[in-house]
């Protein structure tokens, strides 16, 4: 190994030529295995949350836009590491680029005279197995890395979206189910939210061909929408509320 490996500290992911796991070096399951515990300890650290903060995450509703921010949290946090990984992926290529240039044996090449035909054959040979697996090796292990990183997110975000999206569309049901129902009684009309209470106010306001319109876009029964009507008609007070949120819009 070269000066400049023993100076510094050794990068985590560092893999030299030799020790790719392949069929004809089987022994290197613990370098990989090391590699990947240097990375979560040094680039993978979180805090250790507090009891408060742990007690208070367990308090959170398991509502929608909890499960939004977790989705953002973790992207943020793939994003994270996953420059981390980039930082060190690019700092063993270096390393493993002045290793090569370091250990080239320039002895071989000295005067041409003085070239021994036998070593300089053999130099050669040994020189293109080492690039060829050398290659091999950085390729591999920059590619498993990402994969490993991208699945371990995956496997965490996927279910996350899967609960936003199945939210999403329990609402909206649960929306559109609750258009359908037309109040009946005055306590009933002002219960209702802001976007309903318009489009209430829109109906019992309008003329009978559209509330007829109305009636077929919201699935509502003429029956169902009657006693707001009847109540316009001889309730001049609900009548001028009504008007003033129909005018909302």
């Amino acid at each position: 190994m070269s000066a400049h490996n023993q100076e510094e500290k050794p990068n985590p992911f560092t893999q030299h030529p030799g020790d790719v796991q392949d069929p004809s070096n089987p022994s290197t399951s613990h370098v990989d295995a090391a590699r990947r515990a240097h990375f979560i300890l040094e680039f993978k650290r979180r805090p250790f949350p507090s009891l408060k903060s742990m007690k208070e995450d367990a308090e959170k509703p398991d509502g929608l836009e909890m499960f939004k921010q977790r989705v953002v949290e973790v992207k943020s946090q793939y994003a994270d590491d996953l420059a981390a990984l980039q930082r060190l992926q690019g700092e063993e290529y270096h390393e493993d680029a002045l290793d090569k240039f370091l250990s080239k044996d320039e002895s071989q090449y000295l005067v041409p005279s003085e070239n021994n035909p036998t070593a300089v054959a053999a130099y050669k040979a040994m020189e293109a197995l080492y690039n060829s697996r050398s290659q091999y090796v950085l390729n591999t292990k920059f590619a498993d890395d990402r994969e490993r990183l991208d699945h371990t997110y995956l496997h965490t975000l996927l279910p996350l979206e899967g609960q936003v999206a199945r939210i999403t569309k329990r609402d909206e049901e649960m929306r559109r189910e609750k258009a359908k129902r037309f109040p009946g009684t005055v306590a009933e009309f002002r219960a209702l939210d802001s976007e309903t209470q318009l489009r209430v106010a829109t109906y019992l306001t309008s003329d009978p061909l559209k509330q007829e319109n109305m009636r077929a876009q919201y699935g509502w029964v003429w029956r169902q929408t009657q006693a707001l009507v009847d109540m316009c008609g001889t309730d001049g007070g609900f009548m001028i509320e009504v008007k003033a949120a129909a005018r909302k819009q």
